[in-house]
């Protein structure tokens, strides 16, 4: 959200109306509202790491048909049910609605200097598993496009790299140059 903003607009927009605020009045205050017995998967901006790389995406429609769509950054990145780590990092791909997702499920790292992506189990108390294989504390090197079972939870990662520095520099549409001699 921008830090300007006093709330987000497009969360505004995606609210449901109430009678109470077509007629006007100020609708429910927070302190009113009846509470929910699970909170829904939310992408927080405190999971932005000032400096870090985006380096993937990893996504699910296992709880909305719309999808749910969480960053994944140059460095740490645990997911699970818990806002925090036993070791006190946040969960950047924090799942809520899935019962069977342990407190924390699974790491996804990614190492700058060698440019590799890996995934292992953070000894959840259930499984997890990318591309049907069980993993382990170890972990495994993690492939673009790959399924990651958690719980009842299906994510599917991507990897993302960012463009070179000739692409940025070139405008868009424009084809690179052809050297004369291959036209011939």
């Amino acid at each position: 959200m921008a830090l300007d903003w006093a709330e987000c607009p497009y969360c505004k927009a995606e609210r449901p109306s109430t009678p109470d605020s077509q007629a006007g009045q100020a609708p429910a205050s927070p302190a009113t509202a009846p509470a929910t017995a699970i909170a829904p998967t939310r992408y927080r901006e405190e999971t932005k790491m000032a400096g870090r790389l985006l380096v993937g995406v990893v996504f699910t429609f296992s709880w909305s048909s719309r999808g749910q769509l969480f960053p994944v950054y140059a460095g740490r990145n645990h997911a699970g049910a818990a806002p925090m780590t036993r070791e006190g990092e946040r969960t950047a791909i924090l799942v809520t609605e899935d019962p069977a997702v342990s407190a924390t499920q699974f790491l996804i790292l990614y190492q700058q200097d060698t440019g590799q992506y890996r995934i292992m189990d953070t000894s959840s108390s259930h499984a997890t598993f990318v591309n049907g294989e069980r993993i382990d504390s170890k972990g495994i090197e993690l492939p673009d496009d790959a399924q990651i079972r958690a719980g009842n939870t299906l994510f599917i990662f991507k990897k993302l790299l960012p463009p070179t520095a000739e692409a940025e520099l070139r405008p868009q549409g424009d084809d690179p140059p052809v050297a004369a001699s291959t036209l011939l």
